[in-house]
């Protein structure tokens, strides 16, 4: 709240922040257009290897069905 954000959209954000590092982390350039975030052909280089997995934490349902759909792995703490 206090950066001006309202916290009812952090976890849309966390949603296209992930799919936003998968496609960085291909090293191939990318073109991202979603509620929150605009990126014309960025690129991370060099790409990295091997790649670095994703895991999500939380014990939401969405937190769950985030790390179904963009991690490698979930945290379920406080469960």
């Amino acid at each position: 709240e206090v950066c001006g954000i309202d916290p009812k959209t952090r976890g849309r954000r966390t949603n296209e922040c992930l799919e936003i590092i998968r496609g960085l982390s291909s090293g191939e350039s990318l073109n991202y257009s979603g509620e929150f975030f605009e990126l014309a052909d960025v690129k991370i280089k060099p790409a990295v290897r091997p790649a670095i997995p994703i895991v999500v934490g939380g014990r939401s349902d969405a937190a769950i069905r985030r790390a179904a759909l963009y991690g490698e792995g979930w945290l379920g703490v406080w469960c």
